[in-house]
């Protein structure tokens, strides 16, 4: 995992450029009101935590532990750390820049 810039366009040029430079990586980027999660097949995951912000290690484990577990990246997804009571992260896969929405 790598930590870079935490603005929004800043952040998905580090992302793509993260990726380009290390195979195999997981990027981070921390962005505003939670955590951008740069995914290698291109696809990015905004992670929202309590209170907005988060570490962008917390929101990384969560998004590894979904991919590992084949669980799609959507929804609301629970982090316990050392038995305290579980930290809610909001996840959702971002369209691609210049997509509409619209299905």
């Amino acid at each position: 995992m790598a930590v870079g810039p935490g603005s929004g366009a800043a952040a998905l040029r580090w992302i793509d450029g993260t990726l380009a430079s290390r195979p195999g990586c997981l990027a981070v980027a921390l962005g505003a009101g939670g955590c951008l999660v740069g995914l290698r097949d291109g696809r990015v995951v905004e992670a929202t935590g309590p209170g907005g912000a988060q570490g962008p290690e917390r929101a990384a484990a969560v998004v590894y532990a979904y991919l590992r577990a084949g669980l799609p990246l959507t929804g609301t997804a629970s982090l316990r750390v050392d038995g305290r009571p579980g930290e809610d992260f909001v996840l959702r896969v971002r369209a691609p820049e210049g997509a509409t929405g619209r299905g």
